[in-house]
């Protein structure tokens, strides 16, 4: 794992709060730190390959890509103390895809967005009445990026991987629960399923909620309320 370091202001003040950025790349993570006035003043990063195992495929370790998002960050604490920062937020490359099981560990790869084993159900699906609605009514194109069409190819080619996974979650959501134990489903729908909608209010949530039971049928998967398991 590659690592670099870059040391922007030379005296850290302790009685400063600083503001943390974590943004994890699909070929490293970057920690950016800033001072109080928005001036960046650390930025460290951990780098990790992305492996093509076959033709189409882009896919990266979970476990490694955590281990890089931890050791950066701890490298970018050290120089501030973690009691001067005030908030982090965090940024990821989007329709990644991993499962995990019960105990909520990965049992698959991160299956990337630059991934596109999915190119025949994205085709087939593309030419379909359905394709063609949710493209109508989310704006965004059906393609071999998007959760949707690795679902339905793990329902074709993996059934297995479906049928042992408790969480189909991003490589953030999978960080922020090794970070914090937080076991979130960011942006809901949208984010997951790589849709886009305006904000508008219950009408979007109810819409979102419309199209992802019909996206989750397609894919031969159900919500978790529908199993009787409402536990985040």
């Amino acid at each position: 794992m590659q690592q670099k370091s870059e040391f922007r202001t030379p005296n850290i003040l302790p009685e400063r709060l600083y503001y943390g950025g974590i943004d994890i790349g699909t070929s490293s993570t970057k920690v950016l730190i800033l001072d109080e006035t928005g001036a960046p003043c650390i930025l460290t990063s951990r780098s990790y390959p992305l492996e093509r195992p076959h033709p189409g495929y882009a896919e990266q370790d979970p476990e490694a890509i955590l281990e890089a998002v931890i050791e950066a960050l701890r490298e970018a604490l050290t120089r501030i103390g973690p009691r001067a920062l005030a908030a982090l937020g965090f940024s990821s490359a989007m329709h990644s895809v991993v499962l995990l099981d019960e105990a909520l560990n990965p049992f698959t790869p991160v299956i990337t967005w630059a991934d596109a084993r999915s190119e025949a159900e994205a085709s087939q699906l593309r030419r379909t009445a359905v394709g063609q609605d949710i493209f109508r009514k989310t704006g965004t194109p059906i393609h071999p990026m998007a959760p949707l069409s690795k679902l339905i190819w793990m329902q074709n080619q993996r059934p297995g991987w479906l049928a042992h996974a408790h969480k189909i979650v991003s490589i953030k959501e999978y960080v922020l629960f090794g970070l914090f134990g937080l076991n979130v489903l960011l942006g809901k729908a949208s984010v997951q399923l790589g849709w886009d909608l305006p904000l508008l209010g219950d009408v979007a949530e109810f819409l979102l909620l419309l199209l992802a039971t019909a996206v989750l049928t397609l894919a031969g998967l159900r919500r978790e309320s529908d199993t009787g398991d409402d536990n985040p």
